[in-house]
């Protein structure tokens, strides 16, 4: 076994996460680690539903979270098989209840690339679980053409 026994990786199918979700399989494929691919479905239903309807939203959007997540592990070529996990909530405390649930030794996320005054305007997702994670956590920078 390598450094790694069991990496957690995010997704929010954006074309950055496509490249977190790289590192990560690169990092479970040469440490032999086991690999958890998480989407967080966040927990804001349309406004004006009935306690019924917003079950009856939040059903459809795990299930077709689970679908787009298995799709697009089918469509990767690493070979690796990730066990596939959909949490619902607060995307930073999913992840950091994942990550501390399963032992993770390692966090993989994406960065957008958002400037300093985007990350304090809009919060970070990435810069949030960095300080509340109890294992080390990677920041795969998605890298923006020069303008």
């Amino acid at each position: 076994m390598g450094v790694f026994n069991k990496i957690l990786v995010t997704t929010d199918f954006s074309t950055p996460a496509a490249a977190g979700i790289d590192v990560a399989e690169r990092m479970a494929a040469d440490s032999g680690a086991e690999l958890i691919l998480l989407y967080v479905v966040e927990t804001e239903p349309p406004p004006g539903l009935d306690r019924s309807a917003e079950e009856s939203v939040m059903h459809g959007r795990r299930k077709k979270a689970k679908q787009s997540l298995e799709n697009l592990v089918a469509l990767r070529a690493s070979g690796l098989s990730p066990e596939i996990r959909v949490a619902v909530g607060s995307p930073v405390s999913e992840i950091l209840l994942v990550a501390g649930d399963e032992a993770v030794d390692v966090i993989v996320i994406a960065s957008h690339g958002r400037s300093a005054l985007g990350r304090v305007l809009l919060g970070s997702t990435a810069e949030a679980v960095v300080h509340g994670a109890s294992c080390p956590v990677m920041i795969v920078p998605f890298p923006h053409p020069a303008e």
